[in-house]
C-alpha cells in the first residue's frame, strides 16, 4: 500500500512495520535529533494523544519540570520542521497527538482499517480479500528500531491484531473445505508469536 498524505509542502508516508522511515516527497526525513523521531513514533503509538507529563515520563522516564518541559518544547519544535509541516502534531486540551491526516499516511493505520472494514463485510469474498490485503501490509515488527515498555505494549497490539486476522482467514477457509489454506493461514498466525 503506498497511500501517502498530501499536507503542509510535501506527500508524507509513515512506514512504522518493518524497517520505520518517514518518507517526504519520496525521501527519508533526515532527523535533526533522536528526541524529534521518538517523539512522532512514540504519538503514532498513542493515536488518541498524550499529556506532557505522560509523554515525558513513559518515553523518556523524565518527571515534570523545568528542563523536562524545555526538552518536550525542543523536540516538538523539531519533529515538525523536519516535517515541515506545523501542524503534524496538534494539542487539545493538553493532549498532544499527530495530526489525523498524518497518521492516516501510517502503514500500521491503514492495516487496522482494512481489519476494521473485513469484519464489517457483508460477504465472505469481500471479507477474505479486505483479509488478505491487510495482512500482505503487515510486513515485519512494529518499530523494530526502538525499545522501552510503550512500544513493547504497541507491537503486542500490532501483533495480535494480525494473529487475530490470520485466525480469521483460517476460519473462514475450513469454513469452505480449503483445509490446506486454513493450515498454511494457522502457520502464518504462530509465526507472528515471538
Amino acid at each position: 500500500m503506498t497511500d501517502s498524505v498530501t499536507k503542509g509542502t510535501g506527500r508524507y508516508i509513515l512506514r512504522s512495520l518493518g524497517q520505520a522511515d518517514v518518507l517526504l516527497d519520496g525521501q527519508s526525513v533526515v532527523w535533526p535529533a533522536r528526541s524529534a523521531e521518538e517523539l512522532l513514533w512514540f504519538l503514532h503509538a498513542f493515536p488518541d494523544g498524550r499529556y506532557r507529563h505522560d509523554i515525558l515520563s513513559q518515553l523518556w522516564g523524565l518527571e515534570d519540570s523545568t528542563a523536562a518541559a524545555n526538552r518536550f518544547r525542543v523536540a516538538l519544535h523539531r519533529l515538525r520542521a523536519a516535517l515541515d509541516w506545523p501542524d503534524a502534531v496538534t494539542e487539545k486540551g493538553g493532549r498532544y497527538r499527530l495530526n489525523p491526516e498524518l497518521l492516516a499516511a501510517s502503514d500500521t493505520y491503514r492495516l487496522h482499517q482494512a481489519l476494521r472494514a473485513s469484519r464489517a463485510s457483508e460477504t465472505s469474498r469481500k471479507r477474505e480479500e479486505l483479509l488478505r490485503q491487510a495482512l500482505a501490509s503487515a510486513d515485519g515488527e512494529y518499530l523494530p528500531h526502538l525499545q522501552g515498555e510503550w512500544v513493547e505494549q504497541a507491537r503486542a497490539h500490532h501483533r495480535a491484531a494480525v494473529v487475530d486476522g490470520y485466525l480469521t482467514l483460517s476460519q473462514m477457509h475450513c469454513a469452505a473445505h480449503e483445509c490446506p489454506l486454513g493450515a498454511q493461514a494457522l502457520v502464518n498466525a504462530a509465526q507472528q508469536i515471538p
